[in-house]
């Protein structure tokens, strides 16, 4: 059973390596009851990581996502309700903002040439936000361990432990580090020129 569960886990594993989109997050036993999640909780952990639920699977939450959201819009000055405030998260703006921008950039002509810069800016910092995960991913990785509770008590029963060759999976990890920083240096080279410099939704890598 115990090896059928193991090779369960490593397919698991290698499929979200594989594709780097839903990471499954897998637990380390540290002494301590993890309280029941509900789908969309988020909270920190003993080390400060935040977390969520989605999907019934536990993942972390890329540092770039811990921005602080401002109470009015920096651009016109109106308090953000919720819709502002998601439209702030992509555009740095309040939802009226975008509206009045995209409808003279319409009436303009210039809106395909702004849809193209925006899909590269976003490529950008989807990348980057990439690259910080992946980092901290592989910094992070350890072999899983898997609780066992009492139902009635919430005491750990049993601790199983499972091995996965961390050597390869972080090995892997660092080669798509690496291609991503290639290709984040070439659509930052993109942008720039086609665009001119950066602002400062979009800023150059140092390294």
């Amino acid at each position: 059973m115990k090896k059928k569960e193991f090779a369960k886990v490593q397919k698991q594993i290698n499929d979200k390596m594989n594709r780097y989109a839903d990471k499954i997050i897998v637990g380390q036993y540290t002494g301590e009851i993890e309280p029941e999640r509900k789908e969309g909780d988020f909270w920190k952990d003993r080390d400060g990581k935040q977390w969520t639920m989605k999907k019934g699977i536990k993942q972390s939450i890329s540092p770039l996502q811990d921005a602080k959201t401002p109470w009015w819009c920096p651009q016109c000055g109106k308090p953000m309700d919720t819709l502002d405030v998601k439209t702030f998260r992509a555009a740095t703006k309040c939802f009226d903002c975008v509206a009045r921008e995209e409808t003279e950039l319409k009436s303009s002509g210039r809106w395909e040439k702004h849809k193209e810069k925006k899909m590269l800016e976003n490529h950008i910092d989807w990348l980057k936000d990439r690259i910080i995960e992946l980092t901290h991913y592989h910094d992070t990785l350890s072999n899983p361990e898997f609780q066992h509770f009492d139902p009635d008590t919430g005491t750990v029963l049993m601790v199983d432990k499972y091995s996965i060759p961390l050597d390869t999976v972080k090995k892997d990890i660092r080669e798509e580090v690496v291609g991503m920083n290639k290709t984040l240096k070439e659509k930052e080279k993109e942008y720039k020129e086609e665009y001119g410099e950066q602002d400062a939704v979009v800023a150059i890598t140092q390294n």
